[in-house]
């Protein structure tokens, strides 16, 4: 698996974003576990590359999720 660009993350959506971390998180630990076999990975960097990509997509997730709450505050506010 490549690196992917934090472009490619931010045109998912909240829902989009939390199954595609999931699903990182199945790959990683597939990877994690063949290496914990003993076994040498084929590509070395795969596991460190599925872990920025996690972090991109939970750090993606927060940043909708804090917008997602100003904006609705702000509405609040405007009403008043």
């Amino acid at each position: 698996m490549t690196k992917k660009k934090i472009s490619q993350f931010r045109g998912l959506g909240v829902q989009e974003l939390e199954d595609k971390a999931a699903e990182l998180k199945a790959k990683l630990a597939k990877e994690r576990s063949i290496k914990s076999s003993g076994t040498r990975p084929e590509k070395p960097a795969t596991i460190g590359n599925l872990r920025r990509d996690i972090a991109r997509c939970l750090t993606i997730i927060q940043e909708k999720q804090t917008k997602s709450l100003q904006n609705a505050s702000k509405k609040t506010e405007a009403k008043k």
